[in-house]
C-alpha cells in the first residue's frame, strides 16, 4: 500500500542524504602483519609498545587494523598509516559506557609512519607474556585465536533510520512525499507499521564499515549527549560469519561503533574515540 510513497522517500534520501562509506567483508585467511585484517597479530614497529589495560597492565586484544595505504581514500581520512583499535578481555570488552571516550581499558593506536616491523615471533612471545590475569578472558570472537581478512567495497551510504537524524531529516524534507494519513505523525514511528518496516529495511545502518552512517540494536548515544551531537561514525564493526559460522559477536547479535569528531579526524587525532556497543 506504502510501497511508492517509501521509495520515493529513499529516493530523496539517497540523493540528498549520503555518505560515501567503505563497506568492510570479512573472510578467512592469513592476513600479513601490517594488513588490514579483524583480530588476530598486530603490527608492531621494533622496539615499539603492546598496549595493556592502563590500570590492571592486562593485555587489550586487536579489533581491527586498517592499513589506509591498502584502502580506497574517504575525504579526510589519511592517506598512509596503520591504524589500530584493541579491546579488552571483560564482559564489556573493555568499554566504559560512563565514559566512552576513556581508553583505559581499550585503545585506538595510529601508526602514521609504518617502519619495520617487529618479527611476528617476537610479538606473539610479547602476547603471551602479558597474558589476561583477572579472571575468564570474554572477548566478541568466536575463534580468538584466528585473524580474518577484510575486502573493502566503496558505497554510497543513505542516513539509516537508525541515525538520530533520520526523524529530523524525514520530517523537514519528506512530509509532502507522505501519504495524507500520515499528517499526524510526530515521529517516524508514528507512521502505519508497513511503512516504518518498509523503511528500516531499505535504509538499515547494519553491517560494518569505514565511514558512513552507523547503526544500532537500541539507540544512538549521541542523541544524549549534546556534547557528542557532532561527532561522526569513524569505524563500526558488527557481528559477522560466513553463514556457517559466526566470527565475531557483539553479546546478542550487537554491533560496534567508534565515533570522531570530524576535526579531529582531519588532524588524525584518534585519542578521543568514542567507543559504543549495544545488543539486542
Amino acid at each position: 500500500m506504502y510501497e511508492k510513497n517509501v521509495k520515493d522517500i529513499i529516493e530523496f534520501v539517497t540523493e540528498k542524504c549520503s555518505k560515501k562509506s567503505l563497506e568492510m567483508h570479512l573472510k578467512k585467511g592469513n592476513p600479513k602483519i601490517t594488513d588490514c585484517k579483524l583480530a588476530g597479530i598486530p603490527y608492531i614497529p621494533l622496539n615499539g609498545q603492546y598496549p595493556v589495560d592502563s590500570e590492571t597492565g592486562e593485555m587489550l586484544y586487536l579489533l581491527v587494523q586498517i592499513n589506509f595505504s591498502d584502502i580506497p581514500h574517504l575525504p579526510d581520512y589519511p592517506t598512509e598509516g596503520i591504524l589500530q583499535i584493541f579491546i579488552g578481555g571483560n564482559d564489556l570488552y573493555g568499554c566504559d559506557f560512563d565514559n566512552p571516550q576513556s581508553q583505559k581499558s581499550w585503545r585506538a593506536v595510529f601508526y602514521e609512519n609504518v617502519s619495520e616491523p617487529m618479527a611476528e615471533e617476537e610479538i606473539i612471545r610479547l602476547m603471551d607474556s602479558l597474558k589476561h590475569v583477572d579472571g575468564e578472558v570474554m572477548l566478541p570472537f568466536e575463534k580468538p585465536g584466528e585473524s580474518y581478512i577484510i575486502e573493502f567495497e566503496e558505497k554510497n551510504m543513505p542516513i539509516p533510520t537508525e541515525d538520530y537524524r533520520f526523524e529530523k531529516t524525514l520530517f523537514d524534507n519528506c512530509s509532502k512525499l507522505m501519504p495524507e494519513e500520515c499528517a499526524g505523525a510526530s515521529g517516524w514511528l508514528d507512521l502505519p507499521d508497513e511503512m516504518t518496516d518498509l523503511l528500516y529495511e531499505s535504509l538499515s545502518g547494519t553491517g560494518s564499515r569505514i565511514g558512513g552512517y552507523p547503526g544500532f540494536t537500541q539507540f544512538d548515544p549521541r542523541n544524549c549527549c549534546e556534547e557528542l551531537e557532532n561527532y561522526e561514525l569513524f569505524i563500526q564493526i558488527d557481528s559477522d560469519g560466513d553463514g556457517r559460522e559466526c566470527f565475531i559477536m557483539w553479546g546478542d547479535s550487537g554491533i560496534a561503533n567508534f565515533f570522531i569528531d570530524p576535526e579531529d579526524l582531519k588532524r588524525k587525532d584518534f585519542s578521543k574515540l568514542i567507543y559504543n556497543w549495544d545488543c539486542c
